[in-house]
């Protein structure tokens, strides 16, 4: 019976996806063309590759699971692996299933954050505060 280390199986989820690197960071220049349309080539390539062994490392390993857990990491930067331990407790809970489940709860809870965010800006707006 053939066993694989954790390591060999992420070696060979990024040869899986790794005819996708180009297209991944060419779909997340797209999207964010404020944060990303200026980085070059090589590292958006780093940054993608580096977000794909991330995402691996929570299990998530078809191409638009990757895709949707490299937005969040533009989205939210450092904080998604070391400045916000709930978004880590989400990916990783063993209650949950499946990692597409998990990723599915943490962009739920992400957008629904991100939509407090918007209306707590509209609202000091209206008063006449800052955003």
């Amino acid at each position: 019976m053939l066993n694989l280390r954790s390591e060999q199986m992420e070696v060979l989820h990024e040869l899986e996806l790794s005819p996708y690197v180009a297209e991944l960071g060419a779909t997340l220049r797209s999207r964010f063309p404020d944060l990303l349309g200026a980085l070059p080539s090589e590292a958006m390539d780093a940054r993608v590759v580096g977000g794909m062994r991330r995402a691996f490392g929570y299990g998530l390993v078809g191409f638009s699971d990757v895709a949707r857990y490299l937005n969040l990491e533009v989205i939210y930067g450092p904080s998604l692996e070391r400045g916000e331990p709930w978004m880590r407790r989400m990916l990783r809970d063993a209650s949950v299933g499946s990692p597409r489940r998990r990723l599915d709860r943490l962009v739920a809870a992400c957008v629904q954050w991100l939509r407090m965010q918007e209306a707590s800006a509209t609202a000091r707006h209206s008063y006449g505060g800052r955003q």
